[in-house]
């Protein structure tokens, strides 16, 4: 039901239209390529380039589809990104003369690769969710370089606020974790959405963070015991401590 949700909310965002045309590389199960795939194209009236194996795996191949059926949007995995910034001469502006957006999905894409893709093809390059996991039910402004997992986009359509450990507001400037309401958050039962009392609907995301003048919220650290890589994986710090601990050089 998310989807559904944060489709209306994409396409408010970015304004796509009749005449874009979507790709994906991203696994179809990941939301940022359903909606890529089927949800998207519904809202826009657009159309979708389903992309074969090869270009699934090769950037190449993936950069000559999108030349080829004039891509608008493109959705992709961090790590063909990487390999799009990394290829050189081999991908060029040329091949991706008619993409106007680039999304990544499914994981969370670095800056520095961020900062090659649009300094190489000048082209925005949109986040869609960020290193944490409060940024699910948000986006992030596609007007700025940075994404929520570092704290420098502002939340759409949705509601957030810092508590104490007694779930009271904290002040300007002091760290609190993240709460946030939003209509593209899931409607599934999650321990972390109360779903009674004056917290109903509230996602305690278990992020700390700190709101800056402005309006700006600067993610300082994590509260719960689980944590979101680079590839999308949840993991508990104490499996890293104890990867860590079982190296002899680590002291």
């Amino acid at each position: 039901e998310a989807v559904f949700r944060s489709t209306e909310i994409a396409q408010r965002a970015f304004g796509f239209d009749a005449s874009d045309i979507f790709c994906t590389a991203t696994d179809f199960t990941a939301l940022s390529a359903f909606r890529s795939l089927v949800t998207l194209p519904f809202a826009s009236g657009g159309r979708v380039v389903i992309p074969d194996a090869e270009a699934r795996d090769n950037p190449i191949a993936l950069a000559l589809l999108c030349e080829r059926y004039g891509v608008t949007q493109l959705t992709a995995v961090p790590g063909v990104l990487r390999a799009f910034a990394k290829a050189g001469a081999r991908v060029t502006r040329e091949e991706l003369a008619s993409v106007r957006t680039v999304f990544s999905g499914s994981g969370v894409l670095d800056f520095a690769t961020a900062d090659l893709l649009r300094e190489r093809f000048s082209l925005p390059v949109v986040d869609y969710y960020g290193g944490r996991e409060f940024a699910t039910a948000a986006y992030s402004d596609p007007d700025t370089p940075h994404t929520m997992s570092a704290g420098g986009g502002f939340l759409r359509d949705c509601l957030a606020i810092l508590v104490d450990d007694e779930r009271r507001p904290v002040a300007l400037g002091e760290v609190g974790e993240i709460a946030v309401h939003s209509d593209c958050m899931t409607l599934s039962p999650l321990a972390s959405i109360e779903t009674k009392g004056k917290w109903a609907g509230w996602h305690f995301t278990g992020d700390l963070g700190r709101f800056l003048p402005g309006g700006r919220l600067e993610i300082v650290g994590r509260q719960k015991d689980i944590i979101k890589t680079a590839e999308g994986t949840l993991v508990s710090p104490a499996e890293i401590e104890g990867a860590l601990n079982a190296l002899d050089w680590v002291a």
